[in-house]
């Protein structure tokens, strides 16, 4: 994959789309979740929100790299995946752990900024 100035900005979209997502689910707020994921992924993380019941999460993130997956096509298109590596915890006393995920983006219009979470796959 081409290192140029649209995957660059991609992929700070994307950090800050992971970061904002980890404030989003340890304060439940499903109402603003909802504006950054499909219907799809949506249906998931509520099911998944109310299984942690009254359990407050506390995610600190200590390391985040982020890699784009080439496409077929090599470039940025309708559907982007980035892999998410690093190190958190979900708890103010819990040990820092490994994490990989691949989450996948959907372009939902025709303007660079319209971008939706379709799926998170958690590796690790």
């Amino acid at each position: 994959m081409k290192n140029d100035k649209r995957t660059d900005s991609f992929l700070t979209f994307a950090r800050t789309s992971f970061l904002l997502m980890q404030r989003l689910w340890d304060a439940g707020d499903m109402e603003q979740i909802r504006k950054l994921v499909s219907a799809r992924l949506q249906s998931r993380l509520e099911r998944d929100l109310a299984a942690r019941g009254d359990r407050i999460n506390h995610t600190e993130v200590k390391r985040l790299d982020l890699e784009l997956i080439p496409n077929s096509a090599d470039e940025i298109g309708a559907t982007v995946s980035v892999r998410f590596r690093g190190e958190m915890r979900e708890d103010t006393d819990a040990a820092i752990e490994r994490f990989e995920d691949i989450w996948h983006f959907l372009r939902i219009d025709n303007n660079e900024d319209g971008w939706q979470i379709d799926d998170i796959e958690i590796v690790i």
